[in-house]
């Protein structure tokens, strides 16, 4: 619970939403789908940002996805992910309450709002086709830094 209330908590944020894994694991054929809607007006440029959180079990060291960001007029922006999740001895990165890791990395910087109608993620890991062992998955598009 404290770790999903931390998530989305730090510095001004247009949208956090977290979407549960199945439990059975992340079919390769099946994504996840968000659907932001940014209001704020006060900002022309937005930083979307990917947190993962997996448990004691995740049997890699990194994790590849694939975001698709798709506007209005159904033009995708299509961005590779890569999160290393364990350094090179095992150890997880990130941070962790209990069983439950958590990482996060930035999947794009300086997008307009209308760029990030859907944002839809898939998982690539190689020769995978379940991922198990990965709880949660969330978004969050915060003001642009630059």
């Amino acid at each position: 619970l404290l770790v999903g209330l931390g998530a989305c908590a730090p510095g001004p944020m247009a949208y956090c939403e977290f979407k549960d894994i199945p439990e059975e694991g992340w079919q390769r054929s099946v994504p996840v789908k968000f659907f932001p809607e940014l209001t704020d007006s006060s900002f022309q440029k937005w930083d979307v940002e990917l947190a993962i959180r997996h448990n004691n079990n995740y049997a890699f060291n990194q994790l590849n996805l694939v975001v698709d960001m798709i506007d209005s007029c159904h033009n995708v922006l299509r961005k590779p992910v890569t999160i290393a999740v364990a350094d090179e001895y095992g150890n997880w990165n990130g941070s962790g309450f209990g069983g439950i890791y958590q990482d996060k990395v930035t999947v794009a910087s300086g997008v307009d709002a209308a760029a990030l109608r859907n944002i839809i993620v898939w998982q690539a890991m190689e020769g995978c086709e379940t991922l198990t062992d990965i709880e949660d998955l969330g978004i969050m598009v915060v003001p642009a830094k630059n």
